[in-house]
């Protein structure tokens, strides 16, 4: 059997998870871009390192992919990433001002 590097982000790779009848809601290609912080090229290069959930053909020119795919990802993210602390300081805070002489104005 092959085996997708891509299918422990999708749901149906999680057995115990129950599959339900309701319809599932489909992003296009645009509208994933809006969610993630990268563009097109690093998506699709993602997808073929197995970094992101692969799109679903829904015709031979049309892909989408499933929403609770993507916040399944997002949600991934936290728990895969060692940099990742909410309670880290943000910025690099106030830097010394630089103080000028005259002289060295006059140069």
């Amino acid at each position: 059997m092959n085996s997708d590097p891509n299918e422990l982000l999708t749901s149906a790779a999680i057995p115990n998870e129950p599959r339900s009848l309701e319809p599932r809601k489909m992003l296009t290609e645009a509208e994933v871009l809006a969610l993630v912080p990268f563009k097109r090229a690093t998506l699709y290069n993602r997808i073929r390192d197995g970094r992101f959930p692969r799109a679903i053909h829904i015709s031979s020119n049309r892909v989408c992919w499933f929403a609770d795919d993507i916040a399944r990802w997002q949600n991934a993210l936290a728990d895969s990433n060692p940099y990742y602390n909410p309670q880290r300081p943000r910025g690099k805070g106030r830097r010394p001002a630089v103080k000028h002489n005259d002289h060295d104005l006059a140069r």
